[in-house]
């Protein structure tokens, strides 16, 4: 049997699968397979007068395109309030946006970005009320961006016809969630909200990833009652204090309570914490030291040689230190000896609200999922 009768027949689905099978199309189209591959792949290079000759052609041969499933966010358009931060750039806040663009496009829907901008004006107008706000200008106008986020939701729902939103960095009693809520909008938030129940979220379980962090730090030869933690101070979001209790639940109650110390929220330059610093690892002789980021874990470095000490991979010498961090930023891995860290998994993340998302448009009952982040470097085992 001829290639060309092997060809006939019932339809097939797709694109030829041999070379046989293109130079069969091509003859019958009096053209070459280049110009059939095209066909099948990049049409829009073709004339009006090519494409119906192998069009015809591949029709003779019973190839029929292959039937795509649509996506679940098909057609759909969701709102992504792009998150902002007032006084250093957060490469979390991009990377997390960039995978949930991506993934909400393989699902056949599209992210309509937009940020919620206070007026220089209204700021200036108000920045004398900011120390009765309760905390640094970070949180304050963090927080009185807050108070304008309602109404650009509403704006971007209507005006957009918006499908759902993906909400990111959730704090304290968000009123987004409550305007959401009350719209009966379709929503997920990236992060643990203050009142989970009843609501679609997708988080990372960084709490697993610092008791992971601290197994590592103990199996590497550090003593329970000599590793740091070096955290956050509490502030509107549940990240400092769910950190604060992984690690001392990996320790064991209270073993590592005299050799916390808190990075304070408006805390004075680089420069005199790590003078503090300096003191702190003097002070406790920490075989290691937890950090809630890699921009704190880069203090403790830059601490340690004045405190006698030497960031290691390994406890070879009584002044080795070793250090965790999380988020695998550029800081770590620009380190002169790179520290433990947690990668954060943002196309995973992104692919769980996405999923998510989808359920919640179509009215499913509400659930979260929790994505464990990756160790990177941990020290060798002893």
């Amino acid at each position: 049997m001829s290639s060309e009768e092997d060809q006939a027949g019932s339809a097939r689905r797709g694109r030829p699968k041999t070379e046989e099978h293109y130079e069969a199309i091509a003859r019958a189209a009096c053209t070459t397979p280049v110009v059939v591959r095209n066909f099948f792949s990049r049409p829009g290079k073709l004339g009006a007068d090519t494409r119906r000759r192998v069009a015809t052609a591949v029709a003779e041969y019973g190839w029929r395109p292959a039937t795509r499933r649509r996506g679940p966010l098909s057609g759909a358009t969701i709102g992504y309030e792009v998150p902002r931060s007032w006084t250093a750039p957060n490469p979390i806040f991009a990377a997390t946006f960039y995978a949930c663009t991506l993934s909400v496009q393989r699902a056949d829907g599209r992210v309509a970005p937009f940020v919620v901008d206070p007026q220089i004006r209204d700021y200036v107008h108000t920045a004398e009320s900011s120390a009765d706000q309760g905390g640094a200008h970070e949180d304050w106008l963090f927080r009185y961006g807050r108070r304008l986020a309602p109404r650009a939701y509403d704006e971007a729902f209507r005006h957009q016809q918006l499908r759902g939103f993906l909400v990111d960095d959730p704090r304290g009693d968000d009123v987004r969630l409550s305007w959401l809520d009350q719209h009966h909008v379709p929503y997920v938030v990236l992060g643990t909200p203050d009142r989970p129940g009843g609501r679609f979220y997708a988080d990372i379980d960084d709490a697993k990833g610092f008791e992971t962090m601290v197994q590592r730090l103990l199996d590497a030869g550090c003593s329970a009652h000599r590793i740091g933690h070096y955290g956050f101070a509490d502030d509107s979001t549940l990240v400092p204090a769910r950190r604060r209790k992984a690690v001392a639940r990996a320790l064991g109650a209270e073993r590592n309570r005299g050799l916390r110390r808190e990075r304070p929220y408006q805390a004075a330059d680089d420069s005199d914490e790590v003078k503090a610093l300096v003191v702190w690892l003097k002070q406790h002789r920490p075989d290691a030291v937890v950090c809630d980021s890699d921009a704190m874990a880069a203090l403790v470095a830059a601490a340690a040689p004045a405190a006698g000490r030497r960031v290691n991979t390994a406890l070879e010498q009584p002044a080795d230190i070793l250090l965790a961090g999380c988020d695998d930023t550029l800081i770590r891995r620009n380190a002169g000896t790179p520290w433990m860290s947690l990668r954060q998994p943002a196309s995973q993340w992104a692919s769980a609200a996405t999923d998510l998302l989808a359920d919640a448009i179509r009215g499913r009952p509400p659930r979260a999922m929790l994505i464990e982040p990756e160790v990177v470097d941990p020290p060798a085992p002893r």
